[in-house]
């Protein structure tokens, strides 16, 4: 357990080939191991197929699909369930399979109902979708709701989803109001916690930096 630890460690900080190297699923023991392995995986898969080697993309992208639905078929642990409900239907959309992206988003919210994570996924793909405006409502849904439970890191999330919803939709000075909520929650994420949000963090700084160029 202890390298999947370590291999948490390394996913929050960026490094996600690392992460994905040491997430052995082979390697487990238990099937509480064997999930968040796969976990680990499709998460560290899915970064690195948007922010990774072009030439990748897809087989990262489909890898993180069957790392994902390993984790739904065989964990029954709800954290590691509700995290690959999330990935999911972002790595079906890149490989281009909308359809089912929804698909698996409905069953998401259909699992958890009352957990805001689904929702900032569900706003993602309203963005990609190019609904923007519904993608700012849910954004700012997620960041406040979030903000207010202290889950400061998915109010990170939903704060950067909105500021990209209205940059999408030219509103540029609300998008730097939203991405300076999202760096807020993103710092108190780790100061209240002590885990790393070194990538979120860069993202927004460097969504900032461009708007004042």
């Amino acid at each position: 357990m202890k390298k999947l630890e370590e291999a948490e460690k390394l996913y929050r900080r960026g490094e996600y080939q690392k992460a994905y190297d040491l997430a052995s699923p082979e390697k487990t023991t238990t099937r509480e191991e064997f999930g968040e392995a796969c976990r680990i995986r499709a998460w560290a898969l899915y970064y690195l197929a948007i922010k990774g080697d072009d030439k990748n993309k897809l087989s990262n992208a489909r890898d993180a699909v069957v790392y994902a639905e390993d984790v739904i078929a065989f964990s029954e642990d709800n954290r590691q369930r509700l995290s690959a409900y999330n990935v999911l239907p972002l790595a079906l959309w890149v490989l281009g399979n909308e359809s089912g992206a929804w698909e698996a988003s409905d069953e998401a919210l259909e699992e958890f109902p009352d957990e805001i994570s689904t929702w900032n996924t569900r706003g993602i793909l309203s963005r990609w979708a190019k609904d923007y405006e519904q993608g700012v409502l849910i954004g700012h849904t997620v960041g406040k709701t979030s903000a207010l439970k202290g889950d400061f890191l998915t109010a990170g999330h939903g704060y950067q989803n909105e500021g990209d919803a209205l940059r999408a939709l030219g509103r540029l000075s609300e998008a730097c109001v939203a991405y300076r909520r999202a760096l807020k929650q993103y710092c108190q994420h780790e100061l209240s916690t002590g885990n790393s949000a070194t990538p979120h963090i860069a993202s927004v700084e460097k969504k900032l930096a461009e708007k004042r160029k």
